[in-house]
């Protein structure tokens, strides 16, 4: 934080000259007053929660996977190749092993000398660190690095990230000046320090490096390092026996499968905005500060005027210097006159200057006292590093020792295998004799076995063969009684089929016989509760005409919906119905009471005739008038037989298309 405590200081420096100044106090207040409402700062900070679950269980399995490398696994890898003699440096046991089952490798030899081959089988052995156990340690802590590695990173983006914004916009009229300011900054700004020493999660960062930090080392060993030299192990994971009985690599395999079952962030982000508007006095002092420099600084560039500036700088100092010179001046002539009048010589005075250097002194003297105690603790350094230099000798002596055991003890490895060749060629004698010996004992045994073999497979022949007439006598009884059993059973079942026929035939008549009476049934139900839904629909058209004749027509009834008007069409075809019988009832009725009517005139006419002239008008006006009626009466007949005959084509369309449907 050098930079925030140099830019403190240059700016506490520049207050110092503005702040009791009156023209610059004057300006200031009325730049922070100016559209005061409108500064504005947004400071966002974005707070990492981290979950302690994942943290804790690398630190626990890191244990595990530590001891598990300290094991330093190893197979001795042999690698071994047939050469020629000459090439030959050292024979061993499988040598020797291979040349007793590869003769054809010795092309000369000779009684009484010793088996000397042409080309021999030479084995090398060495350490071989690739182990699977060891490579699942490798990718462990390679998925461990990665898993870390993508969390830390965006935990430390996210928590030392600083946001911030400044926002001014400020019209300032003054005596003679009129100032037009506007301001806008949006900075972000990483790996900030001051968040770094004052962030609440400081310390589960710092143990996640930690576990990172641990996690490179551990990939840094020599065993690790040789194992990445091999083909890096990928999922599934075999669970050897090692991994499973064994503590450390329990442990190990635990920590694996929760990093690669664990799906969540492990962390979770949540912002914090801190908003200062409008500014508080000594803030708004302080930014007008910002407004007022960049005027004066627009106004020295713009008219070129910082040389007379530089000039006028320096008067001032210069004055200031002979100011303070005089001042100085004034206080020495003012301790002359306190000496005076205060009676003391010059002596005492300087008695008092000296206890005062005395004092300066005793601080001087710790300031050399701790100077000593860091040259003693630099001079304790150097004794270190000495220590360590001769201990550094010490240590090459002791490799040089090492180097030496070693040399002789390869010298001994080769004595040993020396002696180890002659035994080999010893027993190789000693096994060939031996197995001579064998040999003959093998094919005495051999040949005594063959003849009870042929002994034994002579009795067996026999007993076969008797065996087989006995089954062959048994097979035929067992055909003949399995031929009257499946006679008797055929005769069982074709009497059983037919009964079963017969039995489904009569059920199938009933059945038959049922089915048409339910259909009946089920026809009068139908045409039955045809009627009763027409006398139902019949009824509640009668009562809506009802209602509409008597001026209710509100609710209950609403037609609005699909289904009630298709309803409402349905009754009315019902009352179409009702009214065409109806209509024809009455047109009957009326025909037969206007003949009667008619032919009664008549007979009332012809018994009331007096006169001729009396009659023949009353014949007149009667015979006017029922001829009027018999025409007014033929024309409503004749209109109603049309209106009849159409509804009876339309009730038998309809009726046909009925039909059709019902098909």
């Amino acid at each position: 934080m050098n930079y925030l405590d140099t830019y403190y200081r240059a700016f506490t420096d520049y207050r110092r000259n503005t702040l009791d100044n009156h023209d610059c106090t004057a300006q200031r207040s009325t730049t922070a007053k100016a559209n005061h409402k409108g500064d504005e700062i947004l400071i966002t900070r974005q707070i990492c929660d981290i979950e302690t679950d994942w943290i804790e269980a690398i630190e626990e399995g890191l244990v595990h996977v530590d001891k598990a490398i300290r094991e330093d696994r190893q197979f001795i890898r042999s690698n071994g190749e047939v050469v020629d003699i000459e090439k030959v440096k050292n024979v061993s046991k499988d040598s020797v092993e291979h040349l007793a089952k590869h003769s054809n490798l010795i092309t000369k030899h000779q009684e009484g000398e010793d088996v000397i081959p042409d080309r021999l089988y030479t084995v090398e052995r060495l350490s071989d660190y690739a182990v699977y156990e060891n490579k699942f340690l490798y990718m462990l802590l390679c998925y461990l690095r990665d898993f870390i590695t993508m969390r830390y990173n965006k935990i430390l983006d996210y928590e030392y990230t600083y946001l911030g914004s400044l926002s001014m916009d400020k019209s300032i009229v003054m005596t003679k000046r009129k100032i037009d300011f506007k301001l806008s900054l949006s900075e972000e700004k990483k790996d900030d320090p001051y968040l770094k020493q004052n962030s609440k999660s400081r310390d589960l960062i710092r143990r996640i490096s930690d576990i990172l930090e641990l996690t490179h080392s551990q990939l840094a060993t020599t065993l690790m390092q040789e194992v990445s030299k091999s083909p890096m192990l990928k999922p599934p994971i075999t669970k050897t026996n090692v991994l499973r009985m064994n503590h450390n690599f329990r442990g190990a395999l635990a920590l694996y499968e929760f990093i690669s079952a664990y799906d969540k962030d492990g962390y979770t982000v949540r912002q914090e905005e801190q908003k200062i508007s409008p500014f508080k006095h000594d803030v708004a002092d302080e930014f007008a500060e910002i407004v007022l420099l960049s005027s004066f600084l627009t106004y020295e560039y713009g008219l070129n005027v910082k040389e007379s500036l530089r000039k006028s700088y320096e008067n001032e100092e210069l004055k200031r210097r002979e100011e303070e010179l005089k001042r100085h001046l004034e206080q020495l002539k003012a301790m002359r006159r306190r000496l005076k009048e205060s009676g003391e010589s010059p002596d005492e005075y300087i008695l008092a200057l000296e206890k005062t250097n005395r004092m300066l002194e005793q601080n001087t003297e710790k300031l050399k006292a701790a100077r000593q105690e860091i040259e003693e603790l630099n001079n304790t350094i150097l004794d270190f590093k000495a220590k360590k230099a001769r201990l550094e000798e010490k240590v090459s002596a002791l490799n040089h020792e090492i180097d030496q055991i070693n040399s002789e003890h390869l010298e001994r490895i080769a004595q040993l295998e020396r002696e180890k060749q002659d035994e080999i060629r010893e027993l190789n004698e000693e096994h060939g004799r031996r197995i001579e010996e064998i040999n003959e004992n093998h094919s005495l045994e051999l040949q005594k076995i063959c003849d009870e073999c042929d002994l034994k497979v002579e009795q067996i022949k026999e007993k076969i063969e008797e065996e087989r007439l006995a089954n062959e006598s048994a097979m035929q009884e067992l055909k003949e009684k399995f031929r009257k059993d499946s006679l008797e059973i055929e005769e069982q079942h074709a009497f059983r089929v037919a009964e079963l026929k017969a039995n489904w035939k009569d059920e199938t008549t009933k059945l038959a016989i049922l089915c048409k009476r339910n259909e009946e049934k089920i026809i009068a139900i139908e045409k039955e509760n045809e009627r009763l839904t027409d006398a139902r629909r019949l009824a509640e058209a009668r009562l809506i005409a009802i209602r509409q004749e008597h001026g209710l027509s509100s609710p209950p009834f609403d037609f609005s919906s699909e289904e009630s008007f298709e309803e409402l069409e349905r009754q009315l075809d019902v009352f179409e119905k009702f009214f065409n019988a109806e209509w024809r009832k009455a047109k009957t009725a009326i025909r037969k009471n206007a003949i009667k009517e008619f032919f009664d005139n008549l007979k009332m006419a012809k018994h009331n005739r007096k006169s001729k002239t009396a009659k023949d008008e009353i014949r007149k006006k009667a015979d006017k008038e029922k001829a009027n009626e018999i025409d007014s009466v033929k024309e409503e007949t004749k209109k109603t037989d049309t209106g009849a005959s159409e509804n009876t084509k339309a009730d038998a369309s309809n009726s046909n298309d009925t039909q059709r449907d019902e098909g």
